[in-house]
């Protein structure tokens, strides 16, 4: 059942609440699409421009279009994100590939709005603590910010065992 809705702007009931400046966000990895074991970096696929770029969006609580973060402020956020990775991770991708659950990095909200990049809580029951972000650069203007980010986030790079 979703909670009711509170009149504190908060797009999503389930959410805790709008995203605030000084909150730490985490996007969850995993092999061989988002993070490259080898060489412990994660690849542009994890930010891919058309997630990033300004488009028109899909709005649904917990599935609304943008890059899906995970707001890590409770420790509920990053149980919730892992969930979520390792559920991915256990799909198939085709017959001899399998993908691995890698772990998560960091990034601060305030960072990504310094570079006009957006963030809304998207929260649903099962993924309280789910975000997006978003932005109005086109497809092309994105590439640059999305470079800095990936740099950014391979300094804070947390493997799951």
């Amino acid at each position: 059942m979703t909670a009711p809705a509170q009149n504190d702007g908060r797009r999503c009931p389930a959410s805790p609440g709008p995203v605030k400046a000084d909150e730490t966000l985490a996007l969850g990895l995993y092999s061989p699409e988002l993070i490259d074991k080898v060489t412990r970096k994660i690849t542009k696929e994890a930010l891919r421009s058309d997630y990033l770029s300004k488009q028109v969006h899909h709005d649904e609580c917990g599935r609304s279009s943008g890059l899906s973060v995970a707001r890590v402020e409770s420790a509920i956020g990053v149980e919730e994100l892992k969930k979520t990775i390792v559920e991915i991770a256990s799909k198939p991708i085709g017959a001899d590939k399998k993908r691995e659950a890698f772990g998560h990095a960091t990034i601060k909200v305030l960072w990504l709005q310094k570079r006009a990049l957006s963030v809304l809580d998207d929260g649903m029951d099962s993924f309280t603590s789910h975000a997006i972000v978003r932005s109005e650069f086109t497809r092309s203007q994105i590439k640059r910010v999305r470079d800095e980010m990936i740099e950014e986030l391979n300094k804070t790079l947390v493997t799951w065992s």
